[in-house]
């Protein structure tokens, strides 16, 4: 029922990858506007995206990697949910909560390290 093939190390990959690009974007916005505020709004774009990345991974994978699709098809429908949720709550609090950001950053960040799963997944073979 449980297999650790090359799945999971898929999954982990994406997320290595979401955080050399989301960190990589926050330091270059810092060394660029010299704002500490560009760099906390960078760092807000990339916490969007890698925290609800953790929760996918915690709700999909906590029985292990499943090889029955039914099962492997409902945590992964459960977990997109917790992560859609997350994600809503999250922009929520950063666009009431913290009325000093610079949202374009944060924007760009959160696609910055959003790509992070794209690039993840142009990896796979």
């Amino acid at each position: 029922m449980f297999s650790r093939d090359k799945n999971f190390n898929q999954v982990l990959t994406v997320l290595v990858l979401q955080c050399i690009l989301g960190g990589s974007f926050s330091i270059i916005c810092l060394l660029v506007t010299h704002e500490l505020r560009d760099l906390f709004s960078a760092g807000l774009g990339f916490g969007l995206v890698v925290i609800p990345t953790l929760v996918y991974i915690k709700v999909a994978f906590a029985k292990g990697v499943i090889v029955l699709p039914h099962i492997a098809i409902g945590l992964h429908k459960k977990a997109i949910i917790y992560r859609f949720i997350i994600s809503t709550v999250l922009f929520s609090a950063v666009c009431i909560g913290y009325k000093n950001c610079n949202f374009l950053i944060l924007f760009l960040s959160y696609l910055v390290t959003l790509s992070g799963y794209w690039f993840g997944l142009l990896k796979v073979k």
